[in-house]
């Protein structure tokens, strides 16, 4: 229901004026916002200055003046009026919502400590005090500002002393017109009947739960809308990239024109996402149906597009832009020649630091002719208060949404239990992989025979009856939903860009990370024609692009370091999980398994060079000897470290690729006698067997977040494609940050 202001009010005859003698009003209370401005919606939001004249003046005044007459006792059968408001004192009507039918509201403006006066009775308390109190002591104000009252007790207290009207409530009486009721006798009561009293009263709320306790996870709606508007398919010609609170860059409309007018002018504003919604226009089809209205085929088609409402940066304005006039923070930044005329223009003209007065939207009157744009002096103060904000919060970042997660890990062995307790500092990478290596070869050396059936089973899918027997310990790690990233709002399922680039992760291939991704054919092509290169295809691969992560998991870990004076401390990191992917070109095609087989480790693409044995330098320092030397190349050389006789445990041998026309029985078992694995025969009534579901790892997932959802890939760049950059789908570890 839109609220309406009467149109018409007329003072009694012959009326008695009274004036203020004092008064507690300050000019600096008036509203700014006095011009009528029309956004993109059609509404408005301005306050209107009414004078003396108004009819809403003209009420308040004659209520005002007929409540404080009573109060004070005046002499009866004058009809008293207030000749003016208190000094500095204002009336405003504030129009808000539909230009051709907006809501209003009345407020009186005055008290720079009180908020703005919303009826008659709530300033009646205060007109009282100001004609009685010569102190100006607001502690003997009976106003609900100055009191501290609801108003329904100051109503209360006014029509007890006859002030205010007391409010007529309605009769139970019978009416008139209903004699048989009037006449109605009442049956006198044969029996004593028991008076049944009955009370109402509120359900207990449940007592509130600390926030750190997750008894049932939920997934956060907005996490889900916003994942949702991303890797949703949609009509959208823009999809909704830009979330609440996010801090955007906002196109001005029109740009404010540098000194030079080129390249120094301010194209964009920062801005944070206060809301968003759809907006649905309709436009007539180009080909019109001739044939009759047909209901399926309507002369008109809809179009939707994403409506951002944005509060800009340094300055009280709130605007409502649409999507295409919106880029996200890391998108742009200032260019040096705009930065360039800001410190010329700063050094030569005064800066007005009270920002919260200036638009730099250009101002619509009430003829509805635009002012000119405020001009680059007037908006260089404000703009330049603005991106320090914006780049003091995308230093910032914060974990959100915690929940607990729970899995099983087994208990250490007794021998591993007495070697740590031993050891008085963690052990170093070094010191961790000559153990491992050391353990392993042992295990092998002294179990080969009674592992073979432990591995075939495993190969095969076949449960382990004694792995229930593992003790195993429940852990609860604490992890989260989303995260702020500067100005960026991440949630967990969202596609996020690493700053390690391609051509730094495993250039030439791991054993379980695939080397990059060579050009397509159509680039290759490109480059051919337009410059005339040949023998680019490591110049244009997916190494000289960057990779992305699906973020999985955001998970806090406990890491002992060391600080400065020696002593050991516990620190928390944030570590982000997911499987990388990098951007390969559309047209390339996966290598075959000969080609596989015959990659060596120079580049991308397959090659049929045999693998080189001197390892190259890599851009993080030069590798270790001990860990890359082979018994064949320190023969004979006595300078060469010795190495290790059984093959490393961090790089195993590739496994052959198997047939897809063989069964994966019989691929399983050929796979384990190539390795070395005496494989005993198995009967043809044990197959069934070994399709059975295997039995899940002992460091099982016993918690996970209630009513997650699984969504689609984003797409990729146009002429590219997401390609996995692991071989047997494994999730990456990346380091946030740490406190």
């Amino acid at each position: 229901m839109v609220r309406t202001v009467a149109s018409k009010h007329e003072l009694p005859p012959n009326p008695t004026y009274k004036e203020f003698e004092r008064s507690d009003g300050d000019s600096s209370t008036w509203p700014v916002y006095t011009e009528r401005i029309v956004d993109s919606n059609g509404h408005v939001n301005y306050m209107q200055y009414l004078d003396l004249e108004q009819a809403a003046s003209k009420k308040w005044r004659s209520t005002v003046g007929q409540a404080v007459a009573k109060a004070l006792k005046w002499p009866e059968g004058h009809h008293y009026v207030l000749k003016d408001w208190p000094a500095n004192y204002r009336m405003y009507d504030h129009h808000k919502g539909p230009a051709d039918n907006p809501r209003h509201d009345i407020y009186l403006f005055g008290p720079k400590t009180l908020p703005k006066f919303r009826s008659p009775p709530e300033f009646i308390p205060h007109a009282i005090w100001l004609f009685t109190d010569p102190t100006m002591n607001n502690a003997n104000c009976e106003c609900k500002y100055c009191s501290k009252k609801t108003q329904r007790e100051v109503t209360h207290d006014l029509g007890t002393h006859g002030i205010l009207p007391m409010p007529v409530r309605a009769s139970g009486s019978p009416s008139v017109s209903s004699p048989a009721v009037s006449r109605r006798i009442p049956r006198p009561r044969t029996e004593t009947q028991p008076i049944v009293h009955a009370s109402v009263q509120k359900a207990p709320k449940p007592p509130e739960r600390a926030s750190n306790v997750v008894p049932k996870f939920h997934m956060k709606n907005e996490r889900d809308s916003d994942l949702r508007a991303v890797h949703q398919r949609t009509s959208l010609k823009i999809k909704r990239w830009c979330r609440e609170d996010e801090i955007v860059w906002c196109a001005l409309q029109p740009p404010i024109k540098g000194p030079q007018g080129d390249y120094d002018t301010i194209y964009f504003w920062p801005a944070i996402v206060q809301d968003y919604d759809l907006k649905i226009e309709t436009h007539p089809k180009e080909t019109p149906h001739t044939g009759g209205y047909d209901p399926k085929m309507p002369p008109w088609g809809t179009s939707h597009s994403t409506m951002y409402k944005v509060r800009l940066l340094a300055v009280s304005c709130v605007w409502n832009v649409p999507d295409d006039q919106v880029i996200p923070y890391q998108a742009y930044h200032p260019p040096k020649p705009l930065l360039d005329a800001m410190r010329a223009t700063l050094g030569t003209h005064p800066i007005d630091h009270n920002t919260t007065d200036f638009s730099p939207f250009p101002n619509t009157s009430t003829s509805g002719t635009p002012s000119p744009p405020p001009t680059f002096a007037q908006a260089v103060g404000a703009f330049a208060m603005s991106i320090q904000i914006a780049a003091e919060l995308s230093q910032y970042w914060a974990l959100t949404d915690s929940w607990s997660f729970q899995y099983n890990v087994p208990l250490p062995s007794s021998s591993s239990t007495s070697i740590s307790a031993g050891r008085s500092r963690p052990m170093s990478l070094q010191e961790a992989i000559s153990e491992a290596s050391t353990s392993n070869a042992a295990a092998l050396n002294n179990s080969r025979s009674s592992s073979t059936k432990q591995a075939v089973d495993n190969m095969l899918g076949i449960p382990n009856p004694l792995t229930t027997d593992i003790p195993t310990a429940t852990v609860t790690q604490n992890r989260f939903q989303g995260l702020w990233w500067g100005a960026e709002r991440i949630w967990t399922g969202d596609f996020v860009r690493i700053k390690l680039p391609r051509k730094a992760l495993a250039p030439h291939g791991a054993p379980h990370i695939k080397p990059p991704s060579g050009a397509g054919e159509a680039t290759l092509q490109e480059f051919r024609e337009k410059f005339g290169l040949d023998k680019v295809e490591h110049l244009l691969g997916a190494g000289s692009r960057g990779v992305v992560m699906r973020l999985d998991t955001l998970m806090l870990v406990d890491v002992p370091v060391t600080d400065e004076s020696g002593k050991m401390r516990t620190r928390k990191e944030c570590r982000a999980c997911g499987p990388l992917y990098e951007i390969a070109c559309e047209d390339w095609e996966e290598p075959t398994h000969s080609e596989m087989n015959g990659m060596n480790g120079s580049g991308p693409g397959p090659s049929t060079k045999k693998q080189s044995s001197t390892p190259m330098t890599s851009m993080f320092g030069s590798p270790d000897p001990n860990l890359l030397g082979s018994p064949s190349s320190s023969q004979g050389d006595t300078t060469t470290p010795p190495t290790m006789s059984q093959p490393s445990p961090l790089k195993p041998p590739a496994l052959p690729n198997p047939d897809p026309a063989v069964p994966i029985e019989a691929t399983s078992t050929n796979v384990l006698r190539q390795q070395g694995v005496d494989v005993p025969s198995r009967p043809a009534s044990s197959l069934s067997q070994s399709r059975s579901l295997p039995r899940a790892p002992p460091n099982d997932q016993l918690s996970q977040p209630v009513a997650s959802a699984a969504y689609n890939m984003p797409p990729a760049p146009d002429g590219y494609k997401f390609r996995s950059d692991s071989r047997r789908g494994l999730r990456s570890s990346v380091l946030v940050g740490h406190a």
